[in-house]
C-alpha cells in the first residue's frame, strides 16, 4: 500500500534536514546533511535593504535569516515590513510570480506584513497580513494570507495515531487513525476484536507510521491556499487544498491537484483526517474523526469521534462515534450515535433519532446497519440493533424500534395499524419482507443509478454499485427459505395467520401477515431468478452452440450449494470488505448464480434437451425484463395518482412516472435486453 502522507512528509523532513535544521527541529547551526540544500548568510547590502523596506530582525545582525541556495538572490523588495524571529530561511521571490489566494485570485510572490518566527518558506510563496508564522515548513507557490496565529507545538504528529473510542463509547472497538488508513482494513480491525494476531499487526504499524509521521514545523505544500485563518497549529495542509476563514488544529489535510480537499466557512478540524479530496463548509465541525476521499461535511453538520466513508456526506446532523460507509446521504437535522455501517449506501432522514445507545447505565450499546437502509422521518432506533442481514430495507417515518435482529432483505418496518392479536405487545412493529422490491422498485434502480454515477466519477473509490449481487441474493434466498418453513400458531381478528420471532426466525421484534408472507416469497423468487438468468446470459450470449449444450449439461449437474463459501464470504461482507468487480468475485457470483439455474432446471424436469432448457431459460428471463419496467413506473405512478388528488394543478409541476429519467432507463435497458435475447433465440433456431 502506498503511503502518501508519509512521503510527503519524508520529503520535506530531507529539505529540513538539507537545511541542517535535524530531523524534528531547528537548530540554531546551519550544518548540512545528507543531500543538503544550501542557505547562506545575508550580506551588508541585503540586510540594509531588508531594514529600508520597513522589515526587523530579533538579531541585530540578522545572522538568524539566511537565503536558501548559494546562488539565489534576496528579492527585498518583495519583503516589506515583517518581522522575523528565530532561525527563518527564505527562498528565491525575485521571480515576482503570481500566487493563487484563492481559486481565482493571484498576488506578488513575498512576505509583507508578517511575524515570522522558526519558519523555512521557499520559492515563490505569498505570505502577507500574518499575526505570527511560527515553526512552519512552506512549500513553493503556497499562499498563506490574512491569518491571525499559525504555530506548531513543537512535536506533532498531525492527528496521526489518535485512538478512537468508536462505536461502543466506553471502549471495546477502539482503532488509532493514520492517514494513509484504508476503509476496509478499518472496518476490519473495528468488527474483527477477537483476531488477536490482526488486532496486534494493526498496533505495531500504526506505532510505526507514527513514528515517521513526526515533526517539529507544520507543513504547507506547495500551492496551498490559506486565508483569513484565526489560528491553525500542528498542521499538514496539501498540495492545492484551501483553507479559509477556519481553524485546524493537530490535523491532516491530504490533497492533490486532481482530488483537492477544503476546508471553508467558519468550520473547525481538530484532532482530526482528511484524506484527498474532502470537504468541510458552512461553520462545520470535525473533531477527532477520519474523512475518507471524497466525503463532505457541510451546512453546520458535525462530525465527531468517527469515521466517514467515501463519497458520503453529513449535513446539518450530528455524527457521533460511528463507522460510517460509502455513498451515506445525511443532508438533514438528524443524529446517528454508536454505529457500525461498513457497506453504508443509506439515506438518514431528518429528525431521525438512530443513537439509543444509552442504557442508562453506561452508553455501551451498538446499532450495526445493513446496506443501503433508509431510517426515515423521525423514527427512533432501539439499541442494540442489528440490520446487517437487512439490505435495502426502510423504517417508515416516525417508527420506534425495539432492540432486535432483522434479517430480511428489502424490508419495510411500519407500524401495527392495528391490534391483530392480544397476546401481541403494542410495541411491536409490522414487517413486511421484500416490500421496497414489491413497493418501491423505482427507489432500487434510482439508487444504483445514482451510486453508479459517484463511483464512476471517483473510480479511486473502490465502491460497488449493483444492488443485486451475490451477497444481497444470497440473503434473499435464505429470507425465502425461512418464510416457506414457516410455522404458525397465531391468527388475526379474521382468522388469517400471523407471524413473530418464534415462528419465523429473523423478524426481530416485529409481526409478520400471511398476505406479507406469501408476497415476500414471490417477489424474493422473482429477483433470485432474475438474477441467476442475468448471469445465464452474460455467460452465454457469445458462445457457440456446442459449448451452449456443453455449459447447460455442467449446469443441471451442479450438486453443492456452496453454503461454506458463502457464509465465510459474508463474514466479511459484512465487515465492509467490499470484493465486488474482481476476477475472483465475478467468477465466484456466477458460481453461485450456476447454483440457483441448477435448481429452476431441476424444477423443469419435462424438458431433457438442452437448447430447449436454454430458450425456456431466456425466455423466462425475457418476461422478467418485461415486467421490471412496468413494476418500477407502476411504483412511481402511485404517487401521481394520490398528488393529483390531493394537490392542485399538480401534475403542471411534477413529471409523470413515465418520463421520469430513472423510469426511462430502465425501461431502455430492459427493452434492449429483451431485443438482444430475440436475437439470441432467433440464431440459436437456425
Amino acid at each position: 500500500m502506498k503511503m502518501v502522507f508519509l512521503e510527503k512528509v519524508a520529503a520535506a523532513r530531507a529539505t529540513l534536514r538539507g537545511l541542517g535544521l535535524g530531523k524534528h527541529s531547528c537548530s540554531s547551526s546551519n550544518k548540512p546533511g545528507s543531500g543538503s540544500l544550501i542557505a547562506r548568510a545575508l550580506n551588508g547590502e541585503e540586510i540594509q535593504a531588508l531594514k529600508a523596506s520597513g522589515n526587523f530582525s530579533s538579531d541585530p545582525s540578522w545572522s538568524n535569516v539566511k537565503v536558501v541556495g548559494s546562488d539565489s538572490k534576496l528579492a527585498s523588495s518583495s519583503i516589506r515590513n515583517c518581522t522575523f524571529d528565530g532561525e527563518v530561511y527564505l527562498g528565491d521571490f525575485s521571480q515576482r510570480v503570481n500566487v493563487f489566494v484563492d481559486d481565482k485570485i493571484a498576488l506578488p510572490c513575498g512576505l509583507y506584513n508578517s511575524y515570522i518566527r522558526d519558519c523555512v518558506i521557499m520559492d515563490n510563496v505569498r505570505v502577507s497580513g500574518c499575526e505570527l508564522l511560527d515553526s512552519t515548513y512552506i512549500e513553493s507557490r503556497a499562499a498563506v494570507v490574512g491569518c491571525g496565529i499559525i504555530t506548531c507545538s513543537g512535536n506533532t504528529t498531525f492527528g496521526n495515531g489518535l485512538e478512537l473510542p468508536i462505536i461502543v463509547e466506553v471502549g471495546g472497538r477502539e482503532i488509532e487513525l493514520f492517514a494513509d488508513l484504508n476503509f476496509e482494513e478499518a472496518s476490519k480491525v473495528i468488527a474483527f476484536r477477537g483476531n488477536k494476531c490482526l488486532q496486534q499487526n494493526y498496533r505495531d504499524k500504526v506505532k510505526r507510521y507514527v513514528e515517521s509521521a513526526k515533526s517539529q514545523f507544520n507543513i504547507i505544500c506547495s500551492n496551498a491556499k490559506i486565508s483569513s485563518v484565526a489560528f491553525m497549529s500542528d498542521a499538514f495542509i496539501g498540495e492545492f487544498a484551501t483553507i479559509r476563514a477556519s481553524q485546524i488544529v493537530r490535523s491532516t489535510i491530504m490533497s492533490s491537484q486532481t482530488e483537492k480537499s477544503l476546508v471553508l466557512s467558519g468550520s473547525d478540524v481538530r484532532d482530526a483526517i482528511l484524506q484527498s479530496g474532502c470537504s468541510v463548509d458552512s461553520a462545520s465541525i470535525v473533531e477527532a474523526s477520519l474523512m475518507c476521499s471524497h466525503s463532505h461535511v457541510e451546512k453546520h453538520g458535525k462530525l465527531l469521534r468517527s469515521i466517514l466513508g467515501p463519497l458520503s456526506s453529513v449535513a446539518e446532523g450530528e455524527v457521533s462515534s460511528s463507522f460510517v460507509g460509502p455513498l451515506v446521504g445525511f443532508h438533514h437535522q438528524a443524529g446517528l450515535i454508536a454505529c457500525y455501517w461498513p457497506s453504508g449506501r443509506g439515506n438518514i432522514g431528518f429528525g431521525a433519532n438512530v443513537g439509543s445507545n444509552h442504557t442508562g447505565k453506561a452508553p455501551d450499546q451498538e446499532l450495526w446497519a445493513g446496506e443501503g437502509v433508509f431510517f426515515g422521518l423521525g423514527c427512533c432506533i432501539k439499541y442494540p440493533c442489528d440490520l446487517t442481514h437487512s439490505p435495502y430495507s426502510m423504517v417508515a417515518s416516525g417508527i420506534v424500534t425495539l432492540p432486535q435482529r432483522v434479517e430480511f432483505p428489502f424490508s419495510l418496518i411500519n407500524g401495527p395499524q392495528q391490534l391483530v392479536n392480544e397476546s401481541i405487545s403494542p410495541a411491536i412493529n409490522s414487517i413486511s419482507p421484500g416490500w421496497v422490491l414489491s413497493n418501491s422498485l423505482f427507489t432500487v434502480y434510482r439508487n444504483e443509478y445514482k451510486f453508479r454515477a459517484r463511483a464512476e466519477k471517483f473510480p479511486g473509490a473502490n465502491i460497488e454499485y449493483r444492488t443485486f449481487r451475490h451477497s444481497t441474493v444470497a440473503l434473499m434466498q435464505t429470507a425465502k427459505k425461512r418464510l416457506e418453513n414457516a410455522s404458525t400458531v397465531m391468527v388475526d381478528s379474521s382468522g388469517k395467520p400471523i407471524y413473530t420471532e418464534k415462528h419465523v426466525q429473523g423478524l426481530g421484534k416485529n409481526f409478520l401477515t400471511e398476505a406479507a408472507r406469501v408476497s415476500a416469497i414471490s417477489i424474493y423468487n422473482f429477483f433470485i431468478e432474475f438474477y441467476a438468468l442475468q448471469g445465464l446470459w452474460i455467460n452465454i450470449e457469445a458462445l457457440p452452440r456446442a459449448d451452449i449444450v456443453d455449459l447447460i449439461y455442467c449446469i443441471r449437474n451442479v450438486s453443492s450449494p456452496l453454503e461454506v463459501e458463502l457464509g465465510s464470504y459474508f463474514d466479511y461482507s459484512f465487515a465492509g470488505i467490499s470484493h465486488e468487480g474482481s476476477d475472483e468475485t465475478e467468477c465466484f457470483q456466477w458460481e453461485h448464480q450456476k447454483v440457483i439455474l441448477a435448481d429452476m432446471m431441476a424444477a423443469k424436469n419435462d424438458i431433457d434437451d438442452e437448447l430447449l432448457l436454454v430458450e425456456f431459460l431466456i425466455q423466462k428471463l425475457q418476461n422478467s425484463a418485461e415486467k421490471i419496467p412496468m413494476m418500477v413506473e407502476a411504483c412511481k405512478s402511485r404517487d401521481d395518482v394520490r398528488g393529483r388528488t390531493i394537490i392542485h394543478g399538480y401534475e403542471e409541476a411534477h413529471e409523470l412516472a413515465s418520463e421520469v429519467s430513472v423510469t426511462l432507463r430502465v425501461s431502455q435497458e430492459m427493452s434492449l435486453l429483451r431485443s438482444n435475447t430475440e436475437s439470441f433465440l432467433n440464431n440459436l433456431k437456425v
